[in-house]
C-alpha cells in the first residue's frame, strides 16, 4: 500500500527544480526557493513485496496523489537512497568495473550499477532497473545521483568533526566527518532505540572520536519526545537536531534538512 504521509506547500515555483529521492520504501518530492528554501514537500511510504518489485504501480499511485508530481519543472534531479552501495576515492575509482563494485556487495538481480562523483569519492550504487526505466521515461533530462553524494556535497568544507545519523522509518544513514574529511558512510537498519545508540557508539569507538568532544546531529523523521530519541540523549552528550525550529505546524525543521540543504 501506497501512503502519503504528509506534504506541505508554501509557493510552489515551476521556474525552479523538482527534487525526487527515491529509495526502498519511499518517494520524497520538494522544489526550493531562492536560498534554498522549501517552497512545497511530499513524502509517499510503500512497504508490500509486491508495490516494491513493481515501482511502476507505486509511482502510479503516488502521482495520483501528488501536486509536484503533476507540473511541469525548469529542472528536475533524481536522488537514489539504495542500498547496498560504497564509496571509493576517485584516484581509485575504475568506470569500466563499476559492475564489480557492486557485486562484491551481493548486488540484487534486475538492478543496474549506477555512479556518482563528489568532491574525493565516488559512489556505485545499485538502481532497479524497472525503476530506472521509469524515471528515465517521465524525466528524460533529470539528472540523477546517490543521497550519500548529496550528503557528502553538504558535509564538504564543514571542518567540525561530527556524526551525522539521518533518519528514515526503518533505517538511518551514519555519515562520520573529520579533520574535513568523510570518513564513513554507511546505512544500518534497526528494530530498537539500543540497535541505533549500539552503532553510533561503536563507530565513535572505531574512529577515535571522544564521546564528550564529538556533535551527534540528528535529522530525517525522528522526534525529539520519541524513546528513541531519548535513549540516544542519555549516552550521548553533544546530541542535537541537525536544524532547530518548525517549518509549519507540527512539522520541526530537522525532518527536512537533509532533503533540501
Amino acid at each position: 500500500m501506497v501512503q502519503k504521509l504528509f506534504s506541505i506547500y508554501f509557493t510552489p515555483d515551476e521556474t525552479n527544480a523538482l527534487f525526487i529521492e527515491i529509495g526502498h520504501h519511499h518517494i520524497a518530492c520538494w522544489c526550493t526557493g531562492d536560498k534554498q528554501s522549501l517552497q512545497a514537500f511530499e513524502y509517499f511510504t510503500f512497504h508490500t513485496t509486491d508495490e516494491h518489485e513493481d515501482f511502476e504501480k507505486v509511482y502510479k499511485v503516488a502521482k495520483l496523489h501528488s501536486v509536484l508530481l503533476n507540473n511541469e519543472f525548469a529542472a528536475t534531479e533524481v536522488i537514489w537512497e539504495t542500498t547496498p552501495f560504497t564509496c571509493v576515492p576517485n584516484a581509485l575509482f575504475k568506470p569500466e568495473v563499476l559492475d564489480d563494485y557492486i557485486n562484491m556487495l551481493d548486488k540484487s538481480p534486475f538492478t543496474k550499477a549506477l555512479s556518482c562523483t563528489q568532491r574525493d569519492i565516488t559512489v556505485a550504487y545499485p538502481v532497479k532497473e524497472d525503476a530506472l526505466r521509469l524515471v528515465q521515461h517521465h524525466f528524460p533530462k533529470a539528472t540523477a545521483s546517490h543521497k550519500i553524494c548529496q550528503l557528502s556535497k553538504e558535509l564538504s568544507g564543514n571542518a567540525v568533526t561530527a556524526l551525522h545519523t539521518i533518519f528514515y522509518h526503518h533505517h538511518f544513514l551514519l555519515l562520520a566527518v573529520k579533520d574535513n574529511a568523510l570518513q564513513l558512510a554507511t546505512s544500518i537498519a534497526y528494530q530498537s532505540s539500543q540497535d541505533c545508540l549500539y552503532y553510533i557508539l561503536y563507530t565513535m569507538q572505531q574512529l577515535n572520536l571522544p564521546l564528550n568532544e564529538t556533535v551527534v546531529l540528528v535529522s530525517g523523521f525522528i522526534d525529539m519526545n520519541s524513546a528513541l530519541y531519548k535513549e540516544l540523549y542519555q549516552y550521548i552528550p553533544l546530541l542535537q537536531p541537525a536544524e532547530k525550529g518548525m517549518l509549519k505546524d507540527e512539522y520541526p525543521a530537522h525532518y527536512f534538512t537533509t532533503f533540501y540543504k
